[in-house]
């Protein structure tokens, strides 16, 4: 259990600490809170990558696969198999949320890092939809993709081990349920902390 999600930082930074990148890549929203302390302690840039995650056509809560503002995303075929998710559904969904992407990054200007070394952090990774676009969006651009988080599931975990060098993690649970769960202080973070926290950081945010 974390006290809240600098606690989270706080501990997942002792067990990467003795490795090197050249930056860090939060997942908004809550993995730029983590990924900002880590990259204080670290002395290097931090940016983000916006992602959104796709939903059922029944359940816009249940994700079914996620999508990157480069267009690069992952698709649960089983799920979209089996209840048969219509191809055109599937397509209006991604264009429509890498356009709505694409006019969020207006706000924050996040720059996607080319040929470095790059540790991508979130807050918690349940379903790992969301980070494995984040993934092959860097991989597009040449880097070399770590993954960080204070709490994986095994399931997330399995998705996202073939597609990075390495995953770093204080807990990794098959049984996973909610993340908030292992947080006493999970409260949402607003576009406006986030901001702050990207100008505070302005030293290292060159990437």
């Amino acid at each position: 259990m974390f006290k809240d999600r600098n606690d989270a930082a706080d501990k997942l930074y002792e067990i990467i600490k003795n490795n090197e990148f050249q930056n860090i890549v939060g997942i908004p929203k809550g993995g730029m809170v983590i990924a900002k302390i880590i990259a204080d302690k670290m002395h290097i840039p931090y940016t983000g990558i916006l992602t959104k995650k796709i939903g059922a056509p029944w359940n816009k809560e249940i994700a079914i696969g996620a999508v990157s503002i480069t267009g690069e995303y992952y698709l649960n075929e089983k799920i979209i198999e089996r209840y048969n998710i219509n191809k055109s559904y599937l397509k209006s969904e991604i264009e429509s949320k890498i356009e709505y992407l694409i006019k969020q990054n207006e706000k924050f200007n996040y720059n996607i890092p080319s040929n470095k070394s790059v540790l991508i952090v979130d807050d918690g990774i349940a379903t790992g939809y969301t980070v494995w676009a984040a993934v092959k969006t860097l991989k597009t651009k040449g880097n070399e993709v770590y993954i960080a988080t204070p709490v994986i599931s095994q399931e997330a975990h399995d998705l996202l081990k073939n597609q990075c060098k390495e995953i770093f993690y204080n807990i990794i649970d098959s049984d996973l349920i909610a993340i908030g769960f292992y947080y006493k202080d999970f409260s949402d973070v607003t576009e406006e902390e986030i901001i702050d926290l990207f100008k505070q950081h302005q030293d290292y945010r060159e990437v």
